[in-house]
């Protein structure tokens, strides 16, 4: 078996290096030096309708339309059942989206350079170095005939000026700032010698190599164990804590990313169903598939009759119309909510909802508690 280059893996962060929507794959661009920071009072990265879509004997709409903000030292949690579009949205962040799958509208600004276009070389400057990425299944991610240590060793000489032997220590004290035990010897151990929990560490040494300022974490608990899980979490709250750094959490577990974001968008069918604080997404939540979601967690602090969201998510390459979630949703208004795309209701404090039931033209069943009363309808 021939292995692929730690450097490549270093560099990319993941198995794609995002040429689908590189205008110059080439290599005929030259290489930019990482961003600099934008304006003061800037977002660090600004989402504004991305849509992402891949074209194949049909044409499948994995991202549509979604748009949010993330300040520096900011935590957002993106969260959503399985085909929700989470992942696809923030590979699509960062070029990592591959044919038949392309960007095909909005704008990613990271730092205020729009990175929708951008060339690889330059999408690969900020990979690592500004945007570290953790991706499910860590042991996957790393290429098994290179030790941890080379591929951790190659991921900070690709983003720092250092010598063989002082990325070698670097690479240590990250191991040792993750927790892993015995830093120095599990340098030299390959992939496979690792447990899941252990290559989940490795993975996110890896990702801090060039010193990031957003870390997106894709999944980063699924097929750990309960308390493995509850130590990756606060491994997170720590890092961001100590490092000033902006986080990007998706998950389908609501449970998970509400241990670390301070700010939850819910997607539903590649659209953003609703947004608010983790306060008020928990305690207040407005749109019926958000309900629903919470609804169907268990609550260990309290015995209640779990409920499930009836039906599957939609086939994306033929959705429903109007609203995406209207074939299961339990207050859905024919004629309205299968008719009519719904519009933003804005309920205060940056907390809004995609939802008909809180507009005049409703008719249907919904009959919301006084505290989710009619909120303001967004206008364009």
């Amino acid at each position: 078996m021939t292995g692929r280059d730690p450097t490549e893996a270093a560099t990319d962060g993941a198995r794609s290096d995002g040429a689908a929507n590189d205008p110059t794959a080439d290599g005929g661009e030259p290489r930019r030096p990482p961003t600099e920071g934008g304006a003061p009072g800037e977002p660090l990265l600004s989402v504004e309708d991305l849509t992402t879509r891949f074209h194949v004997d049909r044409v499948i709409s994995a991202v549509d339309g979604i748009s949010y903000e993330l300040r520096a030292g900011e935590t957002l949690g993106i969260v959503g059942e399985s085909g929700s579009g989470k992942s696809v949205s923030v590979r699509s962040l960062v070029g990592l989206v591959e044919e038949p799958g392309r960007i095909d509208g909005g704008a990613v600004r990271w730092k205020g350079a729009d990175l929708v276009g951008a060339g690889r070389r330059t999408l690969r400057s900020i990979r690592g170095a500004e945007i570290g990425m953790v991706f499910q299944n860590a042991k996957s991610a790393f290429d098994p005939t290179y030790t941890v240590g080379e591929q951790i060793v190659e991921a900070v000489r690709a983003h720092r000026d250092l010598s063989r032997r002082a990325a070698r220590e670097e690479a240590e004290g990250l191991l040792a700032e993750v927790g892993l035990p015995d830093p120095a010897s599990n340098l030299d151990a390959y992939p496979h010698e690792y447990s899941g929990g252990m290559a989940q560490r490795a993975m996110i040494a890896m990702s801090l190599a060039g010193e990031p300022e957003l870390l997106i974490a894709d999944e980063p608990t699924t097929g750990l164990d309960v308390s493995i899980q509850a130590q990756i979490i606060d491994l997170f709250r720590r890092l961001i804590r100590e490092r000033e750094m902006a986080l990007i959490l998706i998950s389908h577990d609501l449970g998970v990313v509400s241990q670390v974001a301070e700010r939850i968008l819910v997607m539903y069918a590649g659209r953003i169903v609703e947004r608010g604080t983790r306060g008020q997404i928990l305690e207040s939540p407005r749109h019926p598939y958000t309900r629903s979601f919470l609804e169907s967690i268990p609550d260990v602090d309290r015995r209640k009759e779990l409920s499930s969201i009836p039906g599957s998510p939609p086939d994306l390459g033929s959705p429903p119309s109007g609203c995406r979630f209207h074939p299961r949703c339990p207050v859905a208004d024919a004629g309205l909510c299968d008719a009519e795309r719904p519009p933003p209701i804005d309920f205060g404090e940056g907390h809004t909802a995609t939802c008909h039931a809180y507009t005049d033209a409703y008719a249907g069943e919904a009959d919301f508690e006084a505290g989710s009363e009619r909120g303001r309808e967004v206008t364009r």
